[in-house]
C-alpha cells in the first residue's frame, strides 16, 4: 500500500559551519535535536537528526506546529550563537521511512530546496537565521510574510521587554502588577504595561495567531484532498 502522510518538514543548514567548533556545533544542534523532538513528540514523523555534521532535519504530520518548531529552533541555536538557514516545506512524506537519510516525499523536497535555493540567494534574513517556507500544494508568501513580520518584531525587543514578555507567558495568571513585584520595579504595573506596549508585544501575538490558523487550514486541507484521492 502507498504512503503518504500530510506533513510539514524542516531543514536547518549551520552557516560557516567549516569555521566553527565541531564539538560545540555538534552540542549545540543535539541540544535542538532533544528540544524539537521533545516538543512534538505525539506529531513526529520523521524524528530531528543532525545530517552531515551540520545540518538538522526533522518532520511532524502537524502542519499547525509550523511556527512553535520554528520558534524553537530559532531560540536554541541563537541562543548558541550560531546563524543557520532554515528551509520549511509543507506537503506529504512519501515513503515510511524515519530517518533523515532515506525519507522522501514533497515536504522533504520543498524544505531541501527552500533551503539550498532560495535561502542561500539570501532571500529572506533575520539577524541569525534565515528562513524560507515553500510548498507545491499551498502558497506560502503569506507564511513568509506573517513570519518575517513577527521576526522583525520580536529582534526590536530590549532586554527589559523580552525579560517581561517571557515572565507573563510563563505565569500567564499573574497580574501586571505581580509581574512587575517580581522583576523588581518600583511602579510595578505601569512599568509592565509600559513595556508591554512599546514592545507591541499583542499585535506580535495575533500576527502569531493568524499564522498558526493558516498553516491548520493548510494541514486539514491536504489531509483531506489527500483522503479524497
Amino acid at each position: 500500500m502507498e504512503f503518504r502522510e500530510t506533513a510539514v518538514c524542516f531543514a536547518v543548514d549551520i552557516k560557516n559551519s567549516s569555521k566553527l567548533n565541531k564539538t560545540s556545533l555538534l552540542s549545540a544542534l543535539e541540544d535542538c535535536k532533544k528540544a524539537a523532538n521533545h516538543l512534538v513528540k505525539e506529531s513526529l514523523l520523521v524524528p530531528f537528526d543532525i545530517r552531515g555534521g551540520d545540518e538538522l532535519i526533522g518532520a511532524v504530520n502537524r502542519v499547525g506546529l509550523t511556527r512553535e518548531v520554528m520558534e524553537l529552533i530559532r531560540e536554541n541555536l541563537s541562543g548558541s550563537g550560531l546563524h543557520y538557514y532554515l528551509g520549511v516545506g509543507i506537503g506529504y512524506v512519501e515513503n515510511n521511512e524515519t530517518s533523515v537519510h532515506t525519507v522522501n516525499g514533497s515536504a522533504v523536497l520543498n524544505a531541501i530546496k527552500a533551503r539550498d535555493e532560495e535561502l542561500k540567494g539570501g532571500r529572506y534574513q533575520g539577524k541569525e537565521g534565515s528562513f524560507f517556507i515553500s510548498s507545491d500544494h499551498v502558497p506560502c508568501d503569506s507564511l513568509n510574510s506573517l513570519y518575517m513580520i513577527i521576526l522583525e518584531k520580536k529582534d526590536q525587543w530590549t532586554s527589559k521587554q523580552q525579560d517581561v514578555i517571557s515572565l507573563i507567558e510563563k505565569h500567564p495568571e499573574w497580574t501586571f502588577e505581580q509581574a512587575g513585584k517580581a522583576l523588581g520595579y518600583k511602579s510595578p504595573k505601569s512599568a509592565v504595561s509600559y513595556l508591554l506596549a512599546r514592545s507591541q508585544y499583542l499585535k506580535v501575538r495575533s500576527i502569531e495567531a493568524a499564522f498558526d490558523e493558516l498553516t491548520d487550514f493548510y494541514g486539514i486541507f491536504l489531509r483531506e484532498r489527500e483522503q479524497s484521492v
